[in-house]
């Protein structure tokens, strides 16, 4: 791969040995906005879920040309919006062609208690779901929302979705594929 360097991105050289090693999972925590002020400062919509990870982060990824980037954080802040500076990018103009990318962080950095349960809940497509002793139907598909996670299920032949809620869950057992839940009465009758 070599020593890549470009004016405004870092140099990552040492993230390469790690690459070539270890295969990575990038997950998307949100986008540039715009670059805000003089020094080349960028507003970025983040997803909730990824603020703590964001304002800790020593470096972030973008993904440009195919490849995702790392990118140095010099600061992170949080004040009406989030606002990010990297090292090398020191004016409005080298912020700009940053601008509508999209952020991202490798997943093992990711500590979001809310992501992790989401991305183990994915994997229970083709999961069989019980309420109590009855099979309600085989997980189609997973459907994530901002404040609920939910099953997608064929139930007596319509399509129900079935909030995962931890509590409701009372047992799961991958080797079975299975999730046995205490539904709220009513709730398939909606």
């Amino acid at each position: 791969m070599g020593n890549k360097s470009q004016k405004g991105f870092c140099t990552y050289t040492s993230f390469e040995r790690i690459y070539e090693i270890m295969p990575t999972e990038y997950i998307k925590i949100g986008s540039i906005l715009k670059p805000t002020g003089i020094s080349g400062e960028l507003k970025v919509d983040l997803d909730e879920n990824f603020e703590k990870d964001f304002l800790k982060a020593k470096y972030i990824f973008l993904l440009l040309n195919g490849d995702y980037v790392p990118f140095f954080v010099e600061y992170a802040k949080d004040t009406n919006n989030f606002v990010i500076k990297f090292e090398e990018v020191d004016t409005p103009e080298q912020g700009a062609k940053l601008s509508l990318k999209d952020v991202f962080m490798r997943e093992q950095e990711v500590s979001s208690k809310t992501y992790k349960s989401q991305k183990q809940k994915s994997e229970w497509i083709g999961y069989t779901i019980f309420n109590g002793q009855h099979i309600i139907g085989v997980i189609n598909d997973i459907i994530i929302f901002p404040q609920q996670i939910m099953a997608q299920v064929n139930y007596e032949g319509i399509e129900k979705l079935i909030p995962l809620v931890d509590e409701w869950i009372e047992d799961l057992n991958p080797r079975k594929k299975t999730v046995k839940m205490l539904l709220p009465d009513g709730l398939l009758d909606i």
